[in-house]
């Protein structure tokens, strides 16, 4: 078996100094480190510690409070609880269907090619929706279940 002398990279954990095959990189001081002492505590890192984001809960209402990158945590905990623990909830479902009668929301909305509105994913085929603009007859024309624009080739 051949040894590979320039594989891995040593720990740099001063009391350790393993050989790591697979070592991790530090997201604040860009060290390599094995698996025992990767993370900030374990490796005593000094540098601005990027990637621990932390989300303080609140103990009245057991939610998470939202905080900022620039923002202080203790400020938004007290606003929390000043306004009785009221998170604002953004609203993720916001699109509409543009059927009548047809109430239905989607987390992504459909929109449609030729009419440009917004539908569900039942109503999201031009038959289903009847398009106001396939209703034009001189351009399209009905293929099966499908309308296509007289334009299209059929292949066989």
């Amino acid at each position: 078996m051949a040894e590979f002398p320039d594989f891995g990279r040593h720990c740099s954990e001063e009391m350790c100094n393993k050989l790591d095959y697979l070592p991790i990189q530090c997201n604040s001081c860009s060290k390599p480190y094995c698996s025992f002492h990767f993370s900030f505590e374990e490796h005593n890192c000094v540098g601005p510690r990027l990637k621990d984001v932390r989300v303080p809960v609140c103990s009245k209402c057991s939610e998470p409070v939202p905080v900022g990158k620039n923002e202080d945590p203790e400020a938004k905990m007290k606003a929390h609880l000043d306004a009785n623990c009221a998170t604002s909830k953004t609203q993720i479902f916001k699109k509409y269907c543009t059927v009548d009668n047809c109430r239905k929301r989607e987390l992504l909305p459909v929109t449609c090619t030729l009419c440009k509105m917004q539908f569900c994913l039942r109503h999201r085929h031009t038959a289903d929706h009847k398009c106001k603009v396939v209703l034009d007859k001189s351009k399209f024309v009905m293929r099966g279940p499908f309308i296509v624009s007289k334009n299209t080739v059929k292949v066989h």
